[in-house]
C-alpha cells in the first residue's frame, strides 16, 4: 500500500525541551527564525522557546503508518538513482571502481581497494515519495551540478521483504550518524537488524525513511524523470512574463537583472504553497536560466509537476511493470 501523500507544503515539528509537548512551526517562519529575523516560537503548553538553531525536528506525525511495525513491509517505498535497472550491482561497482581510480591519480597513497570495499558495504536508503523527490533536487544541486533535463534520473517504486522477526529494528531512531549520508551495513548489524527506520532531517523533514540491507528489496517498478505527463498547464501570467523576456532579448537588452523577477513569477504561479526550503534548489533542477525564457518556462512547468501533481507521477509508476529482484 502507498503511504498517504502529504505534499511539499509541510511545516516543522519540534519536541519541547521543557515539557515534552509538540510545537508546530510553519516553514516560512522557521526560515526567518533560522536567520534570526523572527522570534522563536514557544510551546503552547509551558511557554518554553524552541531554539531552531539548536534543536532538531521530530517526527511530523506520531501516528505515521511507517511507525507501525506491522505496516513497514506492506508499504511501498521510493528510491531514485542514475541506474535504470537499480539495484544494479555490476554498474554500480564499475562506477565506484572508476571513480576510486580517478581519485587515486590525484592523491598519493589513496587506497583504491579500501574505497571500493567501503562503497560496496553501504545500506540503501528508501523513503516517501516526497523525500525521494527532494533528494533528487539536493543531489542535482550539490553533487551533479546539473539539472533534471541533462542528467538522467530514474524513480523507483520499491517493495521489500522482511522474512525474519529480527529483520526490522523495533524503534524509529534519529538519523543514523554517517558521512555524506552513507550508512554502513555494519551500523545496521550493530543494532541487530537489516532494516532501520529513522526520522529524515534532510528531505521531507520529519518523515520516516528506511536504511536497509539491499538484499531485502523484493520488487521494483521504474520510470524515467522528469514526467512530461505531469506538466502543469501554462498560466496567463507566466506566459506573459515569458513573452516579455523574449521581447527584451530581441531588443538586445540586458535581461540578467530580469531573470530573478521572472523566476519569482514562475514560483508564484506553479509552486504556490510549497515549502521555501524545497523551492530553493528548484531553479537549479530546472536548468537553462539566463538562456531561453520559453524553454525555461516549459521545463519549469514539467519539473513542477513532480511537486504539484504527485498523483499523476505515482499513478504512472504504479502501473509500470514490476521487476523481481
Amino acid at each position: 500500500m502507498d503511504q498517504p501523500p502529504v505534499g511539499f507544503g509541510y511545516s516543522y515539528w519540534f519536541q519541547c525541551i521543557g515539557c515534552g509537548g509538540r510545537v508546530d512551526i510553519e516553514a516560512g517562519l522557521f526560515e526567518l527564525q533560522c536567520a534570526s529575523q523572527a522570534d522563536y516560537s514557544v510551546c503552547g503548553l509551558c511557554g518554553t522557546p524552541v531554539d531552531v538553531t539548536q534543536q532538531t525536528q521530530t517526527m511530523r506525525d506520531p501516528e505515521d503508518v511507517a511507525s507501525q511495525i506491522d505496516s513497514v513491509a506492506q508499504l511501498v517505498w521510493y528510491h531514485t538513482s542514475r541506474y535504470e535497472h537499480w539495484p544494479d550491482l555490476a554498474a554500480y561497482t564499475a562506477d565506484v571502481t572508476a571513480e576510486a581510480r580517478r581519485t587515486a591519480e590525484h592523491f598519493e597513497g589513496y587506497d583504491v581497494e579500501r574505497r571500493i570495499a567501503t562503497k560496496l558495504s553501504l545500506a540503501v536508503h528508501l523513503g516517501t515519495y516526497e523525500a525521494t523527490i527532494e533528494n533528487i533536487l539536493r543531489r542535482l544541486e550539490d553533487q551533479d551540478h546539473s539539472d533534471l533535463f541533462d542528467t538522467k534520473y530514474w524513480l523507483h517504486r520499491v517493495e521489500i521483504r522482511l522474512d525474519q522477526p529480527t529483520d526490522l529494528h523495533p524503534e524509529v531512531s534519529d538519523e543514523l550518524y554517517s558521512m555524506f549520508g552513507d550508512v554502513k551495513l555494519a551500523q545496521l548489524q550493530e543494532l541487530g537488524a537489516r532494516a532501520v527506520r529513522y526520522i529524515n532531517r534532510h528531505e521531507a523533514i520529519g518523515s520516516v525513511s528506511l536504511a536497509i540491507d539491499p538484499a531485502l528489496v523484493c520488487t521494483v517498478s521504474t520510470m524515467a524523470l522528469p514526467v512530461t505527463e505531469a506538466a502543469l498547464p501554462e498560466t496567463p501570467a507566466a506566459a506573459a512574463a515569458a513573452a516579455r523576456m523574449v521581447a527584451a532579448t530581441r531588443t538586445e537588452a540586458d535581461t540578467d537583472d530580469s531573470w530573478p523577477a521572472f523566476t519569482k513569477i514562475l514560483h508564484t504561479e506553479y509552486l504556490a504553497g510549497v515549502n521555501p526550503q524545497v523551492q530553493e534548489p528548484f531553479v537549479g533542477a530546472v536548468g537553462g536560466e539566463y538562456e531561453d525564457a520559453v524553454e525555461f518556462h516549459r521545463r519549469f512547468r514539467i519539473a513542477a509537476g513532480l511537486l504539484m501533481r504527485p498523483d499523476v507521477v505515482i499513478g504512472q509508476l504504479a502501473a509500470a511493470p514490476k521487476r523481481n529482484v
